[in-house]
């Protein structure tokens, strides 16, 4: 299913990656992941921010081939509740679910609420990468079985 050069994955690359996550830090070490990825990425701290920086990116022709959400974000709206938001702009949006509490039912039920992908945190490049193929139609139908993989 994926090309393996050295004993690697060869991840899809080029992707506008929309990340929303109310940690700096995170945002900042999964930005940095995705770049080396080679993927570009734009971050936003809200579910607000993520919906009016989704519209704007795709008012532009310069959409998000896809978003990445933390499920709970104090005072904003969380996951869930920005894809919502975001489907009602783009009813095909790619979205992944992500979270520090792998037993949210958002987590391991992530497509009843939209989601083509979940992604637990920690989470590694790996994970990551393999969580951006699953949601683009090219990956597994769950993480869990490259829970190895970092």
């Amino acid at each position: 299913m994926y090309p393996i050069n050295n004993g690697h994955f060869s991840f899809s690359k080029g992707f506008n990656v929309l990340l929303m996550d109310d940690d700096e830090l995170i945002r900042a070490l999964t930005g940095a992941m995705l770049n080396h990825l080679g993927h570009s990425v734009e971050t936003v701290e809200s579910g607000e921010n993520a919906v009016s920086l989704y519209r704007a990116r795709r008012d532009e022709g310069r959409p998000f081939d896809v978003v990445i959400l933390d499920v709970f974000v104090p005072g904003s709206l969380g996951g869930p509740e920005t894809l919502v938001k975001i489907m009602e702009i783009d009813p095909s949006v790619k979205a992944i679910v992500s979270s520090g509490n792998t037993r949210e039912k958002v987590i391991t039920n992530y497509r009843e609420y939209g989601f083509r992908s979940s992604l637990p945190k920690p989470y590694g490049v790996g994970q990551l990468g393999m969580a951006i193929e699953e949601a683009i139609g090219r990956g597994p139908g769950s993480l869990r079985s490259w829970a190895s993989l970092s």
